[in-house]
């Protein structure tokens, strides 16, 4: 039997982030993805923020949104978020919304189980964007880490 635990992030707000490629600022959404080397079948691991007016034309974005994942082994688990930018064309080319990520070890949080933390986080740039698009920003997420007994 499989023990699932819990990770609540609650996604506060983003600061600094860089205007979008088409020099407005971004209509900016995050999208979670709890990233395992041995991921199991039926678990709830992507969140999605909406696009809420506090969050449209702004590089300081705020989200005010919790979501609830599970996580089958913190040990080889990552915390994947990544900001995009809603007012990109549609077909325009995948590098050209994204506004950047934050990778989190969730094993890094196991000795803080059961405890809320604050973290600050730079938004960085993907091995797959281009060397010339610029990144930069701040994203304040609230984590808390459960452990199942």
């Amino acid at each position: 039997m499989t023990w699932i635990d819990r990770l609540t992030v609650h996604i506060n707000e983003a600061k600094g982030l860089t205007c979008s490629s088409h020099g407005s600022n971004p209509d900016c959404v995050l999208s979670l993805q709890l990233l395992s080397k041995n991921p199991v079948p039926g678990l709830n691991v992507t969140f999605e923020t909406s696009l809420t007016p506090n969050c449209r034309n702004t590089v300081d974005p705020k989200f005010n949104e919790m979501c609830m994942l599970d996580v089958a082994n913190a040990a080889d688990s990552q915390l994947q978020v990544v900001l995009w930018d809603r007012t990109a064309p549609a077909d325009a080319p995948r590098e050209q919304s994204f506004l950047g990520e934050v990778l989190l070890n969730i094993g890094k949080l196991e000795p803080y189980a059961g405890r809320e933390i604050e973290q600050i986080f730079d938004v960085r740039k993907s091995n797959w964007v281009g060397p010339t698009k610029a990144i930069s920003g701040k994203l304040f997420l609230k984590l808390k880490y459960d452990k199942v007994m």
